[in-house]
């Protein structure tokens, strides 16, 4: 459940997918027993709700089996951009995944999205990206919560897990 304040704008319809494809340092193949067992383990145990949506992914992942290549980010993402099918808006996603690497890094990573002309879906920490939170409107601080934001426009502010989002 995620608790949502604000004018979220829902389309119309869902947006149709041409293509898509995922980056990991380290993939998980989610038919995988012990693999499974894992990521379970990195849920703490009060979050129930929490472990039955994983279960509930990792089923869907097991079933479709969603392109998820090895690689990092910072070194790997130009190439696999490259592969994009001509025509196509692209969309990078990431959540606490720049949290991960240096300053200059996530910078390379903004940048590079920038000049491709990738579109950037995110949600960081407000010390990850610090330059989105100067673009809040008057708003509760984010202490707590992550930015969730499109390209450099911060578009709304979470919980880190999802239980609430408070549309800007």
């Amino acid at each position: 459940r995620c608790n949502i304040s604000g004018n979220v704008p829902l389309p119309s319809e869902v947006p149709r997918i041409g293509w898509r494809a995922g980056l990991d340092v380290d993939p998980v193949d989610a038919g995988d027993p012990e693999a499974r067992r894992w990521l379970r383990c990195l849920v703490w145990p009060e979050h129930e709700d929490r472990a039955r949506t994983l279960v509930d992914a990792l089923n869907v992942a097991a079933e479709v089996h969603p392109p998820v290549r090895r690689g990092d980010l910072t070194r790997d993402l130009a190439g696999l951009l490259d592969e994009v099918p001509d025509g196509a808006t692209t969309v990078v996603t990431h959540s606490a995944a720049l949290t991960y690497v240096d300053t200059a890094a996530r910078e390379n990573v903004v940048q590079l999205l920038s000049q491709r002309g990738v579109h950037r879906l995110g949600a960081e920490g407000p010390d990850v990206l610090p330059h989105l939170v100067g673009l809040l409107p008057d708003h509760p601080q984010p202490e707590g919560r992550v930015v969730v934001s499109l390209d450099d426009q911060a578009l709304a502010l979470a919980h880190p897990h999802g239980r609430t989002l408070a549309w800007l």
